[in-house]
């Protein structure tokens, strides 16, 4: 399957994109909105590749387990195997996921706490 793949450690942790978004602030609300918006985007775009990669990874193994079933095929381990590093690349990937959205979040319950006052004021 393609798309992202085991050597994705390079993607920034929480503590990277609190950074990135706190380096904003000089800027002003507006710089701090578009630093979010721009985490926002990265993380829906890593979010709909790590979906069809792992849906790509299920018709995979629905395949394979219908050659097992039906025509009594046999596996190849270096083929389980690549799939099983697949998964866990992808698990890593969710798991990255959980902890840029939460970060995200607070970062936007800020900013957005921000405009609401200038509009209120």
């Amino acid at each position: 399957s393609s798309g992202i793949n085991a050597e994705w450690p390079l993607r920034p942790g929480a503590e990277e994109i609190t950074r990135q978004i706190q380096a904003a602030m000089p800027r002003g609300i507006r710089g701090q909105r578009m630093e979010a918006d721009k985490v926002e985007a990265e993380y829906r775009q890593i979010s709909e590749e790590t979906y069809s990669n792992i849906k790509d990874l299920e018709r995979t193994v629905d395949v394979l387990k219908t050659d097992v079933v039906k025509r009594k095929v046999r596996l190849d381990p270096v083929q389980l195997e690549s799939m099983e590093k697949e998964l866990q690349s992808y698990s890593q990937n969710v798991t990255h996921m959980n902890t840029t959205f939460d970060t995200l979040k607070e970062s936007l319950k800020k900013v957005m706490k921000e405009e609401l006052e200038i509009i209120v004021n």
